[in-house]
This record gives structure tokens, sequence and C-alpha cells, in this order.
């Protein structure tokens, strides 16, 4: 890599974007999973 830490920051920040996006669907997925019973009992869904 010649030194360098980051041999193409554009291809980084998409591969970090992408994970971060996967990471959000992931939270919101299990996050919906952990609270679906307390919303079925209030009938918000």
């Amino acid at each position: 890599m010649q030194g360098k830490l980051i041999p193409d920051p554009v291809l980084f920040i998409q591969s970090y974007a992408a994970s971060d996006i996967f990471g959000g669907i992931v939270f919101i997925y299990i996050a919906l999973k952990i609270f679906e019973p307390t919303l079925i009992k209030e009938k918000l869904i």
C-alpha cells in the first residue's frame, strides 16, 4: 500500500456507509422484535 493507510478513500467511505445502513436495518429489526408485544398490546400496529 506504499505507506498509505487507506488505498482508496471513496471505496472506504462507500463500504463504511453500506455497513452503516446495514447496521441500521438490523438495529431497527431487532428493536421491532423486542417491542412488538408492547405495540400489539397498545394496538399501535
